[in-house]
């Protein structure tokens, strides 16, 4: 490469720096009159906010859901309540006559 190709390479990205740097400190060139940068942070900060104020949101649902899940009967006690009602029901009808009988 020729001195004067380097040259104009290094004059290039020279320009190319100074361009950058005029967008970072003026918004980057997006005619926002020098905040842009604040404004994408303005609208980056409400996300942030938005997203906060679900993530609480969530939270609240998911501990009314585990207090409900708390209150739920366990499995033993409706096992227990299944064959407390399938030995009545045969009480009955093995017993059945004979509980006739006596009330009659």
């Amino acid at each position: 490469m020729s001195l004067d190709n380097r040259l104009n390479l290094l004059q290039e990205i020279q320009s190319r720096i100074e361009v950058a740097q005029q967008e970072l400190r003026h918004g980057g060139g997006d005619g926002s009159g020098g905040n842009g940068l604040e404004n994408r942070l303005s609208r980056l900060e409400s996300q942030y906010d938005k997203l906060r104020d679900d993530n609480t949101a969530i939270r609240e649902q998911l501990a009314r859901l585990n207090e409900r899940v708390a209150h739920l009967p366990s499995k033993e006690f409706m096992v227990k309540a299944a064959l407390g009602i399938v030995a009545g029901v045969g009480t009955l009808i093995t017993f059945g006559e004979r509980l006739q009988g006596l009330l009659s």
